[in-house]
Formats: C-alpha cells, structure tokens, sequence
C-alpha cells in the first residue's frame, strides 16, 4: 500500500488501496518474459467501508428485527400454549369432578343394591325356612353353598313340624362340604350329580330306616342353573312324602283288598248258585223217591 497523492488523502481522509500490475513484454509464461513496466492502481475504501457499515448496520438492525419477530412469535405462542393447558387443566378437572361424581353415583346404586340384595336373601331365606321342603343350593361338585333350616331335620329324621331349631337335633353338615355324604344313598343315584352332569331336572325317591324302624321317604328334586350353556349351580329341593307314600300303599292295600272281596264275592255267588242248583236236585229227587217205592 503506498501513500495516496497529498490531495487525495487530504480528501478522503483514508489510505486509498494501491495495487500493482506488472506489464510484460511477450505474452506466456512470466518467468520467460520480461517486465517492461507496470500498472499503479489506487482505489479508494471510503465506500466499501461505508457500504460494510452500512451493511453490518443493516444485519445488526435485521437481526433484531428477527430476535423481536421470534420474540413476538414466541411470547404469542407461550399465550397459546398457555391457553391450551389452562383448558385442558379445566377439561380435566370437569372429567375429574364428573367421574368423582359418577362414582360416588355407582357407589351409592352399589350400596343400595347390596342392601337390596340382603333384604331379598333374608326374606328368601325367610321363606325357605318356613318351607315344608328343604332347600340346598349345590357347586359343581356338588358342595353345600346354602341349606335352609328345614335341610337338617330331614337329613336327621325329624318330622318338619315348624319347630324352633335349638330343639331339633342336626347333622353335622356345614357349608362347604359334599351333600351325598350325608343323604345316605349312593353318588350313582343322586339327582344333583346327574343334574349336574346333563344339565336337566332329575327327580329321585329314596327309603330310609328311622329309629323306630319305621321307613321314611324323601323326594329329591334337582333343577340345574346354567349360565352360557354350563351348568354352575344346582338347586335341590327335598320334599319328606313319608305320608303321601303310605296314603299311597294304605290305597293300594285297599284297592287290593276290594278286588279280593269283589273276587271272593263272584267265588261265593258261583258257589252258591251251584249248591242252590244241587239243593234243588236233591229235594226233586227226594220227592220223586216215595214214588218209585210204591211201585
């Protein structure tokens, strides 16, 4: 860089840029050639370097522009966003009150329910017990869930008169364990089993001994409860038709002993009719004889 003619620099104030060109005398390479002159080339950088003010002015101003538009962009989104959680907080916390309250609504038809469901098993309860028959509710392996009061003086012999249960002898059966064990018959000819194992009612009569030798009847009847087609519980009633029984032999004893009256009746009309025959032959004969004698 050499120094600008005194004019020039009192002017601009700046060093202008010199530049040198070398001349040659043959065009080629420049090691085979010689120089014959050279060019001085001053330029001046006092609008480059305003032009580079202006322009970093420019970035710097446009930069700020942008950091202010992101900013604006920013603090509008945060605005949003902020107006989105805050509905969202309030959408959640509706759900949040209306589940609480349908809750509190399902907790309350629950309660209500059971207390339903208690009040209708005590009165089935109820009316079981008051029942002639008994009553036995049965799993699939045929294990007591429920027996009513009646279920323990049958099982025991005692006729189902309605008395108090602290005076009636029980068995020992309590809820849990298998029925066929205490019914005195076979597991091959119990209702609930076979119930249970095809899925329809069964009816069975079974005869037991008594302590005063006498013979007591008990009808087991066994209607099964299905649920999608499987059969999950077995209700047994068991009816004591100890009387019905004997009603029906005292009527099978009568009706057998009205055919052998009526039966004894024909034999006696028969015989008589033939000894009346005979009678009469023989007084004929008799008076016929006092003639032949004469003769």
């Amino acid at each position: 860089e050499a120094p600008p003619p005194e004019g020039e620099a009192e002017a601009s104030g700046q060093p202008p840029l010199a530049c040198y060109v070398p001349v040659f005398s043959a065009p080629g390479y420049p090691a085979s050639s010689e120089v014959i002159g050279a060019f001085e080339i001053l330029l001046s950088l006092d609008t480059t370097r305003t032009n580079l003010r202006a322009l970093a002015w420019l970035i710097v101003a446009g930069s700020v522009g942008v950091l202010l538009a992101l900013f604006g962009i920013l603090t509008m989104v945060a605005k949003q966003a902020t107006g989105l959680v805050q509905a969202e907080r309030a959408a959640q916390q509706r759900l949040e009150s209306e589940l609480a309250r349908n809750v509190a609504e399902l907790e309350e038809r629950v309660m209500k329910r059971t207390a339903d469901l208690s009040s209708e098993r005590e009165l089935l309860a109820t009316i079981l017990n008051e029942a002639p028959s008994a009553f036995v509710l049965l799993d699939q392996q045929a294990t007591v869930l429920f027996k009513s009061r009646q279920f323990d003086a049958l099982m025991d012999g005692q006729p189902s008169n309605g008395a108090d249960s602290k005076d009636r002898p029980s068995v020992d059966l309590s809820l849990g364990e298998g029925i066929c064990s205490h019914c005195g018959h076979p597991e091959s000819a119990c209702a609930a089993r076979a119930a249970i194992r095809d899925g329809r009612p069964h009816t069975a009569v079974h005869a037991s001994a008594q302590r005063n030798n006498a013979t007591r009847w008990l009808e087991h009847r066994a209607v099964p409860v299905s649920l999608e087609e499987s059969t999950v519980r077995v209700v047994e009633m068991i009816t004591d038709i100890t009387a019905q029984e004997e009603s029906q032999r005292s009527l099978a004893r009568a009706s057998t002993l009205a055919l052998t009256g009526e039966l004894a009746a024909t034999v006696v009309h028969e015989v008589r009719n033939a000894a009346t025959t005979t009678k009469l032959l023989l007084q004929l004969w008799a008076e016929r004889e006092p003639q032949h004698s004469k003769r």
